[in-house]
């Protein structure tokens, strides 16, 4: 069959090639994967611009569709989130919380009581682990401040002796 010929049964025939496209789909997933990584890295700045493009035309309606996607895909938006937030698989956190036996090792709240944060040094992004949330924003109002921190202590002590 030359070029031209299979070209013509193809226009003619377009939900038999449908088909066969995704029997080849289901058949050769990694296949699959590995042609969409290069089409989407050959094109990515035309992809992006249109996605772009396609935001800034109706921004609002795009936040709703974005936020609907979260919805109904919980666990997605969370994998999702955890990788582009911390590089963190949702395997990675759960290890790190099951190394806390379910306890911020910080003030020993129970995570069933508080709710369990990803701790990071905000400047070097690396993952320390999982604390309660106002451990947390007690940290991040001291700046993480090791210094702040000892004071904090410090003050806290002295005003405990006063107390007495």
């Amino acid at each position: 069959m030359s070029k031209a010929s299979a070209l013509k049964w193809q226009k003619e025939n377009p939900e038999m090639v449908r088909e066969k496209m995704q029997r080849w789909r289901e058949n050769n997933p990694e296949k699959v994967i590995q042609i969409n990584a290069e089409q989407y890295k050959k094109h990515q700045v035309k992809i992006l611009g249109h996605k772009r493009k396609v935001y800034n035309n109706n921004p609002e309606k795009q936040r709703i569709r974005a936020r609907q996607w979260q919805l109904n895909n919980p666990e997605k938006h969370k994998a999702s989130k955890l990788k582009s937030l911390y590089g963190l698989s949702v395997e990675e956190h759960q290890q790190l919380l099951d190394d806390t036996n379910g306890k911020c090792p910080i003030c020993g709240k129970d995570f069933s009581e508080a709710r369990a944060c990803v701790d990071h040094d905000h400047e070097t992004g690396i993952v320390r682990g999982m604390i309660c949330s106002n451990c947390n924003s007690a940290i991040g109002l001291l700046n993480e401040n090791i210094d702040v921190l000892l004071n904090a202590i410090n003050y806290l002590e002295g005003g405990m002796r006063n107390d007495r």
